[in-house]
């Protein structure tokens, strides 16, 4: 919560607030939700308020998370230009998850040599770590997964998150049909695939295959 005093304490003054990346595990037989990370652990970090747009992200290929405080009012207490309280600035900074997070990058949209009235620097709505834009050997196809949802098959697997994989079909594995489009869930890579079309055949064997 922004005030963190919700229900019925006072709440935190700006200046004295942070905001962090926190992960939960959530028991639905006994009913209880208990934190498991955050990204505040990490030692000697600044304490950044942003009171509004962010985001969290999970980086499946490093195992980091990426944390975009994109209106940071406050830095350890202090507006990023004392001469205009109005301005904000954005950090975007990659924890490791690990029990006591590192910080492996740590990029600050705003100019620290204009201190002027007026200058009320940045917002990021949110920000995605996107896969290289050159070319890179194709991770290969993993983790094939075959479950039925409503008598239905359904794959998972894991693959490259910059490719597009297509599922074919066989029944004798020499004649192969190319039956969809797996769709990705995100950008970390997890792939799923609905064969709506399953029952019109007997036997159905599958594959997948990416250019």
């Amino acid at each position: 919560m922004v005030s963190r005093a919700d229900p019925f304490n006072t709440p935190v003054a700006n200046s004295n607030n942070y905001g962090s990346a926190e992960e939960f595990s959530l028991n639905e037989t006994n009913m209880q939700v208990s934190e498991v990370w955050n990204s505040e652990w990490q030692t000697n970090q600044d304490r950044l308020f942003s009171p509004v747009v962010g985001k969290a992200q999970w980086l499946s290929q490093t195992r980091d998370v990426l944390v975009t405080y994109g209106y940071v009012q406050f830095v350890n207490g202090v507006a990023p230009n004392p001469r205009d309280t109005d301005g904000s600035m954005a950090r975007i900074k990659e924890y490791t998850h690990d029990p006591i997070p590192r910080v492996v990058f740590d990029l600050a949209l705003w100019n620290y040599t204009n201190s002027t009235p007026g200058y009320v620097g940045n917002l990021v709505y949110r920000a995605t770590r996107i896969p290289d834009l050159y070319t890179h050997p194709l991770e290969p196809v993993a983790d094939l997964v075959i479950n039925e949802d409503n008598q239905l098959p359904v794959l998972t697997f894991s693959a490259d998150p910059t490719s597009t994989y297509s599922i074919q079909e066989s029944s004798d594995l020499k004649n192969w049909t190319t039956v969809g489009t797996a769709l990705q869930s995100g950008d970390d890579g997890e792939y799923c695939y609905y064969d709506l079309d399953a029952n019109e055949t007997a036997c159905r064997l599958y594959r997948v295959v990416t250019q």
